[in-house]
């Protein structure tokens, strides 16, 4: 299972259609408090992450939504503070798909995600997405 943190339904559809072709099954979370709830939740099950950047930042406290420069690393601060903390084991199984690499690669150094896969959505198709997630899923 993939947890998708994306807020856009029309990403997550497109996502879920080329996954669909892989079987490889999605789970959405819209922002990060559903992504925290179903990482709890369904951590055991989850086998990768797909993340956005931008997405709602409602989840975070207020010190961690300071960190998010105003909501375009609100999906880094997630993975950083919820996925990453206790386990570092999961760096290599995110990848991140946003607009935003850029400001990450600004504010964050970087060997806080040197292991994690980043792909801008201006440079990267969804077919790239879920190619990459396919082959890191089935050759664990």
């Amino acid at each position: 299972m993939v947890l998708v943190l994306e807020d856009s339904g029309s990403v997550f559809s497109s996502l879920q259609e080329i996954a669909d072709v892989y079987k490889i099954e999605l789970i959405k979370a819209y922002q990060v408090s559903d992504a925290k709830d179903i990482f709890d939740l369904k951590r055991d099950s989850i086998d990768f992450i797909i993340a956005d950047l931008n997405v709602s930042p409602v989840g975070l406290t207020r010190e961690e939504i300071n960190q998010t420069k105003g909501g375009i690393l609100s999906g880094w601060v997630w993975l950083r503070n919820y996925v990453l903390k206790n386990d570092k084991a999961w760096e290599n199984k995110i990848l991140i798909y946003s607009e935003y690499v850029m400001p990450l690669k600004y504010h964050v150094k970087m060997h806080e995600f040197e292991n994690i896969k980043l792909m801008e959505k201006s440079r990267y198709s969804i077919e790239d997405v879920i190619s990459y997630v396919n082959y890191k899923t089935k050759n664990k």
